[in-house]
């Protein structure tokens, strides 16, 4: 049981590492980086090239999660680039939602970015605590991999055809869709802590790595389809 608990805990821990080092990231970028005195449109053009980076980190960073850390293959030069990717994702991504945040600021749509943020953190603490509660031990989601994927290239399209009620739409789907990753995430996490005492050091330390790295980037998608919801609400 003590060690089942020292694996939750751990895995939340980075867990938190990871977002606080986002919120640092979007705390210092808007100040330090001058976004302030930006155009909208200068600050549109530096979004997409953010998101464009961002978008790489991430592939990046699911590869070796899926290539590496899940076969746990994982040496201490996989782990420094892990954590490599993690920052630098959290950085581009920090600075692209802080240039949203002085958009939305300089269109009247204040602390949407706050609003969402918190509302992101109930959402994600009720899902977790419901999957904690769960009885359930299934924790495979293929169709919702699909789904969430053909909802992802749905979105890339609709960049270029501009319409605003599909983007509502794809949001919505892809909060519920990532709302249910976090609940069979929770599971596995679960699942992993209750195996711990067969694990190595080096196999447990890289599904903590693993486990963290899934419910953040659930974290973040919520958060994004979310003030991105809230904005085409607005507009």
């Amino acid at each position: 049981m003590k060690h089942s608990r020292n694996y939750i805990l751990s895995v939340y821990t980075v867990f938190i590492i990871e977002l606080l080092t986002l919120i640092c990231s979007m705390a210092f970028s808007e100040s330090f980086l001058g976004l302030n005195t930006l155009s909208i449109d200068d600050l549109h053009s530096n979004i997409i090239s953010l998101a464009v980076a961002c978008a790489f980190f991430i592939l990046v960073d699911c590869i070796i999660e899926w290539r590496w850390i899940d076969k746990n293959k994982g040496g201490i030069i996989v782990i420094l680039l892990y954590i490599f990717t993690i920052s630098c994702e959290n950085l581009i991504y920090g600075i692209a939602v802080a240039c949203l945040d002085c958009m939305f600021k300089d269109v009247g749509w204040n602390n949407i970015i706050q609003y969402t943020f918190w509302i992101t953190v109930v959402v994600f603490v009720s899902i977790t605590i419901w999957g904690f509660l769960t009885k359930r031990k299934d924790y495979d989601h293929p169709i919702l991999n699909y789904c969430f994927i053909g909802s992802v290239v749905v979105g890339i399209f609709n960049i270029f055809w501009g319409w605003s009620w599909l983007n509502i739409i794809l949001d919505i789907i892809d909060i519920i869709i990532v709302s249910l990753f976090i609940y069979f995430d929770t599971i596995k996490i679960k699942q992993h802590a209750r195996k711990v005492m067969t694990f190595s050091k080096k196999v447990k330390f890289l599904n903590v790595l693993k486990d963290a790295g899934n419910i953040y980037l659930d974290f973040l998608v919520i958060w994004s389809s979310l003030f991105d919801l809230m904005a085409e609400s607005e507009d």
